[in-house]
């Protein structure tokens, strides 16, 4: 039902972005630590047009492949013009040791491969049902992909920009408010404090956490080894989150009041008791026994609250032997 799916966007995309709107949330995008993944989602239009080449080299009809089928597909494609008539098993070891390139990344070592359309020619090869004209592609491509970066860069540079101009802005201002706060409410000191809690609230709010590690536990769960959600994974994630939201708002042992406090309140930590399935009464005998490893070989102690506490009920207990 289309209908949960804006309501996954509602309150698990746009609701957290309207809890710390303000001018100086441009600074976010370009933090030194989400800059790279920020760089990925803007060039990953480029692994869409990786997918069409490797389509076109392939003859295979549109979107009837998965990314991994075409990297896989590319990947015993160049082993097996590499290693014409050698043993299988040494172009299945190839496969496997890069088996976590993206279309994109299987569409450069095609390209890379030498003479590859000289191999097919001359049947120095077994590779016969592909379209040569694919190969042709690299210069559109990797224009492509200029003109991805260049984006990339313009919106970082925007960023940047308004976001230290707001910063500025806010910064500049707020000894104005704190006088203006001083004049009308008299020498109240608590009423100086409103206009520096709500810069601090914006300057708190510049990277939203909390999207940050729902988004890391998303990718853990369906991006797999490679830490990259493809397309096929996305759709997954979308229809997952939007069953979910059906379960929540079909139940009828909250009530409708329960029911929004769980999407204001839906985090990472939820979604992980979610996903992972696990065995209590296993998973506690396991950490019990680990537990007494540690404390036999002293690879663990009190911490110093404990040991007082435990201190104080020893002397306790001593006085009381010695009454």
């Amino acid at each position: 039902n289309f209908k949960y799916h804006r309501l996954k966007r509602l309150w698990w995309d746009f609701y957290p972005e309207l809890q710390n709107f303000s001018a100086i949330r441009p600074l976010g995008y370009v933090h030194p630590a989400l800059i790279v993944r920020h760089f990925q989602a803007a060039i990953s239009g480029h692994n869409v047009a990786a997918r069409d080449v490797l389509e076109r080299f392939f003859r295979a009809p549109a979107d009837t492949m998965s990314d991994e089928a075409l990297v896989d597909a590319t990947l015993r494609a160049l082993a097996r013009a590499d290693h014409f008539g050698s043993d299988p098993d040494i172009i299945e070891k190839e496969v496997l040791n890069k088996l976590r390139m993206t279309p994109a990344e299987a569409t450069h070592e095609l390209f890379q491969s030498e003479g590859l359309a000289n191999k097919i020619a001359l049947g120095a090869t077994d590779l016969q049902d592909v379209d040569l004209n694919a190969l042709n592609l690299r210069w559109p491509l990797r224009l492509l992909t200029c003109l991805y970066v260049a984006k990339f860069v313009l919106i970082v540079a925007l960023c940047l920009g308004l976001g230290v101009l707001a910063f500025v802005v806010k910064l500049s201002l707020l000894p104005h408010f704190m006088k203006h706060s001083e004049k009308v409410h008299g020498q109240g000191w608590l009423w100086m404090l409103f206009p520096i809690i709500g810069f601090l609230n914006q300057v708190y709010g510049i990277v939203n956490v909390r999207h940050l590690l729902i988004n890391r536990v998303q990718v853990f769960a369906f991006g797999g080894s490679d830490a990259y959600i493809s397309t096929e994974e996305h759709y997954l994630l979308e229809i997952y989150l939007a069953i979910l939201q059906q379960k929540i708002w079909s139940c009828s042992s909250i009530n409708g009041f329960q029911k929004l406090a769980l999407m204001v309140v839906f985090d990472d930590i939820d979604l992980q008791e979610l996903i992972v399935e696990e065995d209590p009464t296993l998973k506690a005998d396991i950490v019990f026994s680990v537990k007494k490893h540690m404390k036999d070989t002293g690879l663990v102690g009190n911490d110093f609250v404990m040991s007082l506490m435990l201190g104080i009920g020893g002397d306790i207990k001593t006085e009381k032997a010695q009454q």
